[in-house]
């Protein structure tokens, strides 16, 4: 039998999925056996799937040793880090449940098969510096990152110090509470209008494919695009996601004819190379909470919005030569 206390991270928390959070590859018909035959059990009383615990809790799994002997750890900074990758992001706002960072071009989010430092990593060992997470204590939560950007791409990342803020920010960001602005350099002129597509990402490709009619398999898409200022056969473009796919802004306009300058994916690889650039200009610049209920954790932000205050593609399109 092993047993362990809750934590605050695990407030609210269903009692199936903090087993399955505390153990290793244990079966889901084992996991409710265990439920039924009462080898499960909180505070000492029979417990039921569906059942919420709250921090002081004490759970039983009478459960064999073999679920428990290969936890995967909670993710730590790594013992070594370069120099050019130790560095925390700049961060736009903090408070006892988010962090919201402002990553730059280059940094990963998670940790891919390059071994590159990410945020992800970077975030937890912040914390761990600052006493505010025990691996050790965690019940095998970690401090999460709510939303991703590219390696190429700069902005806004909100990251969630407890359980409570990560749920609540992914289900905001899954309603729609949270709106996405973008800014970008695109080469030529696109008109300003809210395009539809139909998205769709093939099994184990690097790209992903826009199609104008619907198609089996794809995925309608909507994106907004406002053209603030143009020269030099670019413009700097406000985009605003309306849907949220895997490299939605670089392939729809990419598609459309106005690929992001620097895109090294869907680009335009003449005029990448001549103007020598590695990344797309392209930058998650603000971010606002709208419609938060009150039912909420995060019900504090509401109304609130947050910017970049340097975002590269800006600065870029304005060291450009006048029209």
């Amino acid at each position: 039998m092993k047993y362990f206390l809750a934590s605050s991270n695990d407030e609210g928390v269903r009692l199936s999925r903090f087993v399955l959070r505390v153990t290793h590859d244990l079966p889901t018909s084992l996991l409710y056996k265990s439920f039924r035959n009462k080898r499960i059990k909180l505070n000492g009383k029979k417990a039921a799937p569906d059942d919420r615990i709250h921090a002081g809790d004490r759970i039983e799994l009478y459960i064999n040793d073999e679920f428990f002997s290969a936890l995967p750890q909670p993710a730590s900074a790594p013992s070594i880090l370069s120099p050019k990758r130790a560095a925390l992001p700049p961060i736009i706002f903090e408070d006892q449940n988010l962090v919201i960072f402002d990553k730059p071009c280059g940094l990963l989010c998670h940790s891919d098969h390059t071994k590159d430092q990410d945020l992800a990593s970077l975030f937890q060992h912040y914390l761990i510096q600052k006493n505010e997470f025990d691996p050790a204590a965690s019940n095998g939560f970690s401090p999460a990152l709510c939303n991703r950007l590219d390696r190429g791409t700069q902005g806004l990342v909100i990251a969630a110090k407890n359980y409570a803020s990560l749920r609540d920010m992914n289900e905001l960001i899954r309603t729609g509470g949270v709106a996405k602005q973008y800014l970008c350099v695109v080469k030529g002129k696109p008109q300003n209008g809210i395009y539809t597509a139909y998205w769709h990402r093939p099994a184990e490709a690097k790209k992903v494919k826009i199609s104008a009619v619907a198609q089996p398999g794809y995925t309608p898409i909507k994106t907004g695009v406002t053209v603030l200022d143009s020269r030099g056969g670019l413009s700097l473009a406000k985009v605003a996601l309306y849907t949220g796919k895997t490299h939605q802004i670089r392939a729809h306009l990419s598609f459309l004819g106005y690929p992001l300058a620097g895109d090294q994916k869907y680009g335009d690889r003449a005029l990448n190379a001549a103007m020598g650039l590695k990344n797309q200009l392209l930058c998650a610049h603000r971010l606002s909470f709208t419609e938060i209920p009150a039912s909420s954790s995060l019900f504090y932000l509401n109304g609130k919005t947050f910017s970049a205050p340097a975002p590269y593609p800006a600065s870029f399109f304005e060291s450009l030569a006048p029209r």
